[in-house]
């Protein structure tokens, strides 16, 4: 919620790079802690890439294989992980198009992201994913998990990390 906060009420005057991160210093899923994680990043990576996972530990990449059933959006509760994710993607994203068939990028939603990455969609793609997210009825862990696993393909990066 907080990341697509900062999104929506800056998106008209984003800085150049932004690192997203939990609220601690350290955690399980970081190598070093966050100050020095920003000590150490290449700007120009981000800039070039559009996006970085800071997750650099290996033994939690995520790869999930979307089955192509999708729902409504607001009958998710109860639905297996890939129908709850694939139905995210299929209302904010793959309107028009087929869904990838599988998805993977590293666990716990701390990375850093361009401007211009962001900017690759519209603000009403940001506010109508933070209603689906103020509105779900998935518990908060199920609809963080969507977008965690998720975060990547939103700023333009391919399915598969």
């Amino acid at each position: 919620m907080v990341y697509l906060t900062y999104i929506i009420d800056n998106y008209h005057s984003l800085p150049d790079i932004m690192f997203f991160h939990h609220h601690h210093e350290s955690a399980w899923h970081q190598t070093y802690p966050s100050p020095t994680e920003l000590e150490f990043l290449n700007p120009f990576t981000v800039l070039d890439q559009g996006y970085v996972s800071t997750r650099c530990l290996s033994g939690c990449e995520n790869v999930i294989e979307l089955s192509g059933e999708t729902v409504p959006v607001n009958q998710l509760v109860g639905r297996s992980r890939d129908v709850q994710i694939a139905s995210v993607l299929k209302e904010f994203m793959y309107a028009h198009e087929e869904l990838p068939k599988k998805i993977a990028a590293p666990c716990c939603a701390q990375f850093v992201v361009s401007r211009d990455a962001v900017l690759e969609r519209e603000l009403e793609t940001w506010v109508g994913l933070r209603k689906w997210l103020m509105e779900t009825r998935l518990d908060s862990q199920s609809s963080g998990r969507v977008l965690e696993y998720t975060w990547h393909i939103w700023f333009g990066m391919e399915d598969i990390l």
